[in-house]
């Protein structure tokens, strides 16, 4: 169960995972030890899962950011067990961010960071077409992001 302190924490921390626990102490007027014990208490039990550095995609020359939506072909009697391979196997391209199965219409959905719209067109046709079931892509530029 969350409290609202530990909601308070989290706020924080969600903003920025490297805050001081004394500024966190500051800012939420919880006390120094008191925070501290939430934090690794939220740890222990799996709701804080990890801590992330959140990088600068053109600083690294991944300017362009899409969103590609997979529709898979029913290659297989088990239809879940393909989706799911071919989405550990999306993942593991060094361009995907992010990789989920999905409801509905479509059944994976994939975030992916590239230098520009060449690399963009190469990774769908040439790299994300060739795994085994996939029937066919829909690519959406982001534009712009707000955090």
């Amino acid at each position: 169960m969350l409290y609202r302190k530990d909601e308070k924490i989290l706020e924080i921390l969600k903003k920025d995972c490297k805050t001081p626990i004394k500024n966190i102490s500051a800012q939420t007027g919880i006390p120094l030890t008191t925070v501290h014990n939430r934090i690794k208490n939220m740890e222990k039990h799996g709701i804080i899962k990890s801590y992330v550095a959140l990088i600068d995609k053109k600083m690294i020359g991944r300017s362009i950011s899409a969103w590609v939506m997979i529709d898979m072909a029913d290659i297989s009697s088990d239809k879940d067990n393909s989706d799911e391979l071919a989405a550990k196997r999306i993942k593991e391209m060094p361009e995907v961010e992010e990789c989920y199965l999905l409801t509905g219409n479509i059944d994976i959905i994939a975030k992916v960071n590239v230098s520009d719209t060449d690399s963009l067109n190469e990774f769908v046709t040439k790299k994300l077409r060739t795994i085994p079931g996939i029937k066919r892509t829909t690519t959406s530029v982001i534009l712009k992001h707000e955090r």
